[in-house]
């Protein structure tokens, strides 16, 4: 009877020591979920690379000229002049002109020949605006047109007949060449040269000179679109053709 009861006893406390050994929530309570962590981990980049700035329309780029844009090309010949000249600008004749000799004193270019004379008058021209040169606006150059002439056996001066002289004041766009002596002296030398822009903003030949009257094959007395010249030259025009200048005065 003891025997039967030691057995008992000692089958019993194995079963206790089983259930003390068991640590932890019953396996039926355990989820299967991982168990987020208390710390907060910052989210990854994003994969995807950041878009670029949107492209503008060209119809509203700031790169875009829409005056120049809706001007068709005269087909005048604005192209020709345009490559033989040296410089192509718009300006605003700021005085009355005065004589220069073109006949230097061989000694002093500076000083002109008292012997023979090829006179200009030369203008003020101040750059209102730069279609072919690096002047800015604002610069100003020597604007000389072929005015007279006297040689040393002569007694009087022999007037050119193709001179005509701007009217200060006014707005001319003009092509010409570079004195070779002097940098800032600009001649006539590319014909037709000039042409006057009215308050229209077309230009007009302004030449004494019949023979170059049907230039182009245009009819000039009707002028031409300042864009649509500038079109055929192939410059990129302002946003909106120069008027010409308030203070212009008109030709008697």
């Amino acid at each position: 009877m003891k025997k039967f009861m030691m057995i008992a006893l000692s089958g019993l406390m194995v079963l206790a020591l089983a259930a003390c050994g068991q640590t932890g929530p019953s396996p039926d309570l355990v989820s299967d979920e991982p168990t987020a962590s208390l710390a907060a981990t910052p989210s990854a980049e994003p994969s995807a690379s950041p878009t670029l700035e949107p492209t503008p329309s060209p119809a509203v780029s700031e790169s875009i000229d829409e005056t120049f844009s809706s001007y068709a090309p005269s087909d005048a010949g604005f192209d020709t002049l345009y490559a033989q000249a040296d410089i192509v600008v718009l300006g605003t004749v700021m005085d009355e002109g005065k004589e220069w000799n073109q006949i230097r004193d061989l000694n002093d270019l500076t000083k002109e020949s008292t012997e023979l004379f090829e006179m200009d008058m030369s203008y003020k021209f101040q750059i209102d605006e730069c279609l072919k040169g690096s002047y800015k606006k604002g610069d100003a150059i020597q604007y000389n047109l072929y005015y007279r002439s006297k040689g040393k056996n002569d007694k009087d001066y022999t007037m050119i007949s193709t001179f005509i002289a701007p009217v200060k004041g006014n707005q001319y766009l003009i092509f010409v060449k570079r004195d070779p002596s002097f940098d800032n002296i600009y001649y006539s030398d590319v014909e037709p040269h000039c042409f006057e822009l009215k308050s229209d903003k077309k230009i007009y030949l302004y030449i004494n000179d019949k023979k170059l009257e049907g230039w182009g094959g245009k009819p000039m007395a009707e002028g031409i679109e300042y864009g649509s010249a500038k079109a055929e030259m192939g410059v990129n025009a302002a946003a909106s053709a120069p008027s010409a200048s308030a203070a212009a005065t008109k030709k008697p």
